[in-house]
């Protein structure tokens, strides 16, 4: 049987079928919003469904729609707003003629790239490849004025936040709109080889393509929003990139290219490994649905805002995709080097994200691979530089898979990877225990050590103190103790109890010294014993700029410092030039990587626009406008309209907006067994009916807490599945929606009930599978 190849192109108000060269007129309706064209015989009718599944027939019969046979469909949405020329009929007559034989993509000239499904079984759904929105590219500020960035720069609060927070809770929108896009390079990534060649804005892929797209144009760089890492280029003068990368028959990097230049009619197709030989348009296309079908990573969570949704899904990928496989690489370009993969916050941003969204496995295996491979025998790490605080949270970070996996197993296992990290740890206490023993001495106690990679040249900082390591050891012997006392070993619970009354200790002589140096009489949180005066400029020059981008925001985020601090930090940084749209500033730039301990602490403090507000800038200002590559460092002032890079891609600034969409859904605070719901969601999302699915939440032995809400215009319906058959305490938060009562269907609770603000639903007790149904006030 001969097959009828069919297109349906929008010809102006028309639309018309494509079929073989021949064309078939069809009814005028240039705003159908969805349609599906069905491949069937020749001679048989064609037929064309709209939204309303009204049937158009056209052919050489006018016989009804029967059963004659549909060979493959593909479903789009028109719309005028992207008018991009992107795609060739000839070449994809050409790349669809094994139809029969498998899945294909089509390629059209209005919107993006489909997948084509043969009829009968199959096992994959269809997965759709819209083009970029390169409309969000006019979102942002055209430029700084010389004048309005230099008020920016120098001043003392941050007054783009206060523009933004002024008008209402903030969104991405218009939090765009406060700066010029950041445009820089990209990688190209696929999770199956160890290479991620750099692609920057001109088109040129460093390795395997050194010819720009267009050397008098500037460029436009967008990934298509699938699992694949795919990346479309376009010029301000028409032409076009297309560009992915596959493993070769060996597992070798080969960078698939479709182009077109400016001066050029037709694209062109090309396999780079690295040398570059042209090829034919199907053989372009058959590696692209294979780069698609072979990779997947779902998205965090379902919210309402689908580009959120869908940036939040991308950041994870990319985070990962920095990986290579387990072993942790800090970024890309010259971050992409054997003296960074032990760098601890690599592995700790990414098992933070993995937990956050409710992969333990993957959290597991990470933490894991770290432990063996970067904790030395006597409890040092191999680095050459790690902070004490990074062994904090390495140490809270591991207590915390192992409670979520099941105590007994993973105790049995790697204890003996995790323990020699505390012994040592408590060596040096015990040492500054005795050293600093005159009274009043605030260093009784205290851990000294680095508190950053970049001072290691510095031997008197491997001697100096900094609250911030203080905090998180004391968080993590906490944790382990917790562990070990319930993890059901009797030869683990003693030691489990030593470490708690450890941390006790600790936490008094950490308490003890911030009274000491006056920190709850003042304004100003000092970052260490030895540095009391206060910080008048936060990016005045490097040290201060530290104390702001990370030694203070590790204070905040350790969950062993009084809420009356935690609330003085945050009011020092961001009133003494230290933030901007709540991200970091360091000196007259952005650096964002360990921003994450701010997010901890303003959700911590319910202060949610606050936290919003960064989720939204650091992805619309800290990430690539197009292809949401996040960089270490970033520019405030442009060039040429946009802002740059100063430092490449990172992992830690890559796992930011996703491990910050899924606390705003579901976070454990750590201490209060409670499970906080919806916490940091936008209010505006209670005003939109659909259903919100958040992460899954492990609440101990590799049990699951399965959770959705369904929003109407009376109220809503929360479903919760709990594997435990027990939870201490939910806590669920209705910002800007006053519950009037609720119903339970399902287990009985042995608490529930609404809290004084009538925003705020509180859940305990054993049940499995419960529905509590909420109706507005």
């Amino acid at each position: 049987m001969d097959i009828a190849l069919c297109l349906l192109i929008v010809d102006g108000d028309e639309l018309r079928l494509e079929s073989a060269g021949q064309e078939y007129p069809l009814l005028p309706g240039g705003d159908i919003e969805g349609f599906r064209v069905l491949v069937a015989d020749p001679e048989a009718p064609l037929a064309v469904l709209d939204d309303d599944q009204t049937i158009a027939v056209f052919g050489p019969t006018d016989n009804e729609l029967t059963d004659w046979p549909v060979l493959g469909e593909f479903i789009h949405t028109h719309t005028d707003t992207d008018p991009f020329p992107d795609f060739d009929l000839d070449d994809l007559h050409e790349s669809l003629s094994d139809m029969l034989t498998g899945l294909a993509d089509l390629d059209y000239p209005f919107g993006g790239l489909d997948r084509a499904m043969p009829a009968g079984p199959v096992e994959r759904p269809a997965i759709r490849l819209p083009m970029p929105d390169w409309s969000v590219f006019d979102q942002y500020r055209d430029d700084f004025a010389d004048d309005v960035l230099a008020e920016i720069m120098d001043s003392r609060h941050d007054l783009l936040a206060d523009v933004v927070l002024t008008a209402g809770e903030p969104d991405l929108a218009a939090v765009r709109a406060q700066m010029p896009p950041l445009l820089d390079r990209a990688f190209l990534a696929d999770a199956r080889i160890l290479q991620r060649p750099v692609i920057n804005q001109d088109g040129q892929i460093e390795g395997y393509w050194e010819v720009p797209l267009d050397p008098d144009s500037p460029c436009r760089m967008a990934a298509l929003p699938t699992a694949a890492v795919v990346i479309a280029h376009r010029t301000a003068s028409g032409g076009s990139q297309l560009a992915f990368v596959q493993p070769g028959p060996h597992g070798e990097c080969v960078v698939w290219l479709r182009r077109q230049a400016p001066d050029q009619e037709q694209f062109e197709y090309f396999r780079c490994s690295p040398d570059a030989s042209q090829v034919q348009p199907t053989e372009f296309y058959q590696a692209l649905l294979a780069a698609v079908a072979d990779t997947y990573c779902p998205a965090p969570a379902q919210v309402p805002e689908p580009e959120l949704q869908e940036a939040a899904r991308r950041s994870l990928q990319l985070g990962l995709l920095t990986f290579r496989g387990v072993a942790p690489h800090y970024g890309m370009g010259s971050y992409d080097k054997e003296m960074h993969n032990s760098f601890p916050p690599t592995t700790i941003s990414a098992v933070e994200a993995l937990l956050a969204t409710g992969d333990i496995e993957e959290a597991a295996d990470r933490i894991i691979y770290y432990l063996s491979r970067y904790v030395n025998a006597d409890g040092s790490l191999d680095y050459y530089g790690p902070s004490v605080a990074e062994h904090g949270q390495l140490l809270s970070l591991a207590a915390r898979v192992a409670a979520d996996l099941g105590d007994i197993a993973f105790i049995k296992n790697y204890l003996a990877l995790v323990r020699p990290v505390w012994l040592r740890l408590l060596d040096i206490r015990t040492r500054s225990l005795e050293l600093y023993d005159e009274p009043g001495d605030p260093r009784h106690g205290l851990i000294p050590g680095l508190p950053e990679a970049d001072y290691h040249k510095d031997e008197a900082q491997w001697e100096q103190f900094y609250y911030a390591g203080d905090l998180w050891v004391c968080r993590g012997l906490r944790e382990w103790g917790r562990v070990l006392l319930a993890g059901g070993l009797a030869t683990s619970r003693e030691e489990g109890r030593t470490l708690l009354a450890e941390a006790d200790a600790y936490h008094d002589d950490i308490i003890a010294s911030l009274r000491t140096v006056g920190a709850f009489d003042g304004d100003f949180l000092p970052p260490g014993p030895t540095q009391l005066e206060p910080i008048d400029d936060m990016v005045a020059d490097a040290h201060s700029s530290y104390c702001n981008y990370r030694y203070l925001p590790e204070m905040l985020s350790s969950g062993e410092l009084p809420e009356e601090l935690m609330r003085k930090g945050i009011e020092w940084r961001r009133t003494h030039r230290g933030e901007l749209l709540r991200t970091t500033r360091f000196k007259e730039h952005l650096d964002d990587w360990p921003v994450l301990h701010c997010a901890r602490a303003l959700l911590e403090l319910d202060m949610i626009d606050d936290y919003l507000l960064l989720m939204y800038a650091h992805l619309a200002h800290h990430q690539d406008a197009g292809t949401q590559v996040a960089y270490e460092q970033v520019d405030i002032k442009t060039e040429e309209g946009a802002r740059r890079r100063r430092a490449g891609q990172v992992a830690p600034c890559q796992f930011t907006v996703p491990t910050m969409l899924a606390w705003a859904l579901a976070y454990d605070d750590r201490d209060g067994e409670t499970i906080w719901l919806m916490r940091g969601a936008p209010e505006r999302w209670w005003d939109t009916p659909g259903t919100i699915s958040g992460p899954l939440v492990f609440v101990g032995g590799f049990a699951m807490l399965d959770w959705s809400i369904t929003i109407k215009d009376e109220g809503a319906l929360l479903t919760i599945d709990n594997e435990m058959e027990h939870i201490n305490r939910i806590v669920l938060r209705t910002r800007g929606k006053r519950i009037a009562n609720v119903d339970v269907r399902g287990d009985e609770l042995d608490e529930i009930h609404v809290a004084d603000d009538r925003e705020t639903l509180i859940l305990s007790g054993e049940f499995n599978m419960t529905q509590v149904a909420i109706f507005w006030a």
